[in-house]
């Protein structure tokens, strides 16, 4: 009995490009290309800058670049600013020409925080190409992780790379200009990601332009500032500075405004915002981690060593430090919901298995590693697993967390194992206890994995169901409904 892992949804259309996100349409056919590769929606020329052999020199940082701007505490403070922070090995001069546009237009000045390389914590090649891309999913969850005080203190950060950029795994076939992100709850903007690489000229295969090229990167830049700094609203006016269908080049090249602000024009009013870095102190985290990879007497105590299969049944296993009552809890809720639960073996978690570097378990791994242990109960088709864990897991590498993992059984190709790790979903991690809401987030990805694994529904389109695609964060958590759909 194999495990394949499951993609996250269902397979999106190779040809999706926009500006804030990868779901709907394609940019216009590019220019002239040589020796071109199918990349998305556009041929591409093998031997252009950021891709393919050169993609290196593009995602690691020169010394150059690191040696400019290499104060980490250069974007600190609370008033509301503009932090640009380049990843990867970001141009000098679209730097330097960015901070003087904005100080010279505006009078604003933009502080630069040092690079980040593009590393492959941050993305990876693609399907059967070796093209390489940021991943913007794995960029946010970065940056709430490395700077969400910055945030937090009312820094709106804009990023900028010279990679192309995709918005999340399951859209691996796509690419975005630029992407925004905002606080569920209030609505405040925090930061936007801008891939330059598509604007380039060289990228299709046309002569090189740096006037041409900054110039659109410009465009976007400033529309992330009017949303992010001035709190402009997007509108439908093509040559606005704030157009919002920008997806394609040719809309970007059609922007003739600038922003309708002045150095007096009032800001926003600062409003909270949900982020937080992992508190040093966190369960699971730092001198904690370590112990959560054992079982819990209470649970050993208790748990059965076998599922028994009497018609469609649930298999609850335990990996690491579970408390007891958070087992008996997920219990009695999904068993409230229809799902026949029977408890199953606990497991300490191998140290072996630790992602390198990170207190991170790739999910895929373990959990086949320690069915593969218990062939009595893999061998029974009508059992599937729902592992409940309290630290951090990812994918399969184990470098992007993750807040649910569902695979697919080799043999049956149906869904039949889950994963639910408490970590990042436990408001503690992140400094603020609140049980019940740990509790209600534990319950619906219970359920959520309830409705793959057990019920075999299939994902969901509806931003709000429990079934929907993706989750990146606690706030997309707690937007889900509590039920499963009818």
């Amino acid at each position: 009995m194999s495990l394949a892992v499951l993609s996250s949804c269902s397979q999106p259309s190779p040809t999706a490009a926009t500006e804030d996100s990868a779901t709907v349409r394609v940019v216009e056919t590019p220019g002239p290309t040589s020796q071109p590769v199918l990349v998305g929606s556009d041929l591409i020329p093998r031997d252009i800058p950021c891709f393919g052999p050169s993609i290196d020199a593009c995602r690691y940082v020169s010394p150059e670049l690191k040696a400019a701007y290499a104060d980490p505490r250069a974007c600190d403070g609370n008033q509301r600013r503009v932090c640009l922070l380049p990843i990867g090995n970001v141009p000098l001069w679209q730097i330097e020409q960015l901070v003087a546009y904005f100080k010279r237009t505006y009078q604003l000045e933009l502080s630069v925080l040092p690079a980040w390389d593009a590393s492959d914590r941050l993305g990876g090649s693609m399907n059967s190409t070796s093209e390489w891309k940021l991943n913007y999913s794995r960029l946010e969850g970065e940056l709430r992780v490395r700077l969400g005080e910055v945030v937090q203190t009312n820094g709106k950060i804009v990023a900028l790379t010279p990679v192309d950029m995709h918005s999340s795994a399951e859209n691996a076939d796509s690419f975005v200009f630029g992407v925004k992100s905002r606080d569920y709850y209030t609505g405040e903007p925090l930061w936007g990601m801008i891939s330059t690489f598509r604007m380039n000229p060289q990228t299709f295969g046309d002569r090189s332009n740096d006037d041409l090229w900054f110039e659109r990167i410009r465009k976007l830049f400033t529309k992330y500032v009017g949303v992010t700094y001035y709190g402009l609203d997007e509108d439908q006016i093509p040559s606005s500075a704030m157009y919002q269908p920008l997806y394609s080049l040719r809309a970007l090249d059609g922007i003739h405004g600038d922003l309708s602000v002045t150095a007096s024009t009032p800001l926003p009013a600062p409003k909270s915002v949900s982020l937080l870095p992992i508190r040093a102190q966190a369960p699971c985290h730092g001198s904690q981690f370590l112990d959560c990879l054992k079982v819990l007497p209470q649970v050993s105590a208790q748990a059965d060593n076998e599922c028994r299969a009497e018609g469609r049944t649930l298999c609850l296993m335990v990996l690491g430090a579970v408390p007891w009552d958070q087992v008996l809890d997920v219990w009695d809720y999904l068993t409230s919901q229809g799902v026949r639960v029977d408890l199953g073996p606990a497991f300490d978690i191998p140290e072996s298995f630790v992602s390198s570097g990170l207190e991170r378990i790739p999910a895929l791994p373990v959990t086949s590693h320690l069915l593969k242990t218990r062939p009595e109960l893999l061998s029974q088709s009508e059992l599937s697993f729902l592992f409940l864990t309290p630290v951090d897991i990812g994918n399969l590498s184990g470098t992007q967390p993750s807040y649910v993992e569902v695979f697919k059984d080799g043999t049956s190709n149906a869904h039949r194992y889950a994963v639910v790790p408490t970590f990042r979903i436990n408001p503690s991690t992140f400094g603020q206890e609140d049980d019940e809401v740990w509790r209600t987030r534990i319950r619906k990805l219970s359920l959520r994995s309830a409705g793959f694994v057990f019920f075999g529904m299939p994902f969901s389109v509806d931003m709000e169901s429990l079934l929907k695609s993706s989750l990146y964060s606690p706030e997309a958590v707690d937007r889900l409904r509590n039920s499963l759909p009818p």
